[in-house]
């Protein structure tokens, strides 16, 4: 019988997302369908980088949660254009933050419990 590993895992914390398509609008601009549905199923992202990679989003994600947002509930970062290794897959990552607890999108954030 194999031994349990000693190694403690660590588990990213619990976040909200959703998953839709995206469509150029006349602006230029991506954006979703808002009649359209959220994407249903099961997505694999692998994400790649050295120490450093990871130590340099992490510096990003502290400084992003650190900001200040108590006057604005709807303060959010954009990711454009984030392809995939082989460029066959481009993202648009929001990240949003609402301290306040009155963004327009607060029924799709997880719950403090």
């Amino acid at each position: 019988m194999p031994r349990p590993s000693r190694t403690k895992k660590t588990h990213p914390p619990f976040v909200s997302f959703l998953v839709a398509r995206e469509y150029r609008g006349k602006n230029g601009e991506w954006n979703p369908r808002f009649s359209k549905t959220p994407l249903r199923g099961g997505f694999q992202i692998n994400v790649m980088g050295t120490r450093r990679h990871y130590l340099r989003l992490a510096q990003f994600i502290r400084r992003f949660a650190q900001r200040n947002t108590s006057k604005d509930s709807e303060h959010h970062e954009h990711f454009t254009e984030l392809m995939s290794a082989n460029g066959e897959v481009r993202l648009h990552i929001i990240l949003r933050k609402d301290d306040v607890g009155t963004s327009t999108w607060r029924a799709y954030f997880p719950n403090d419990t």
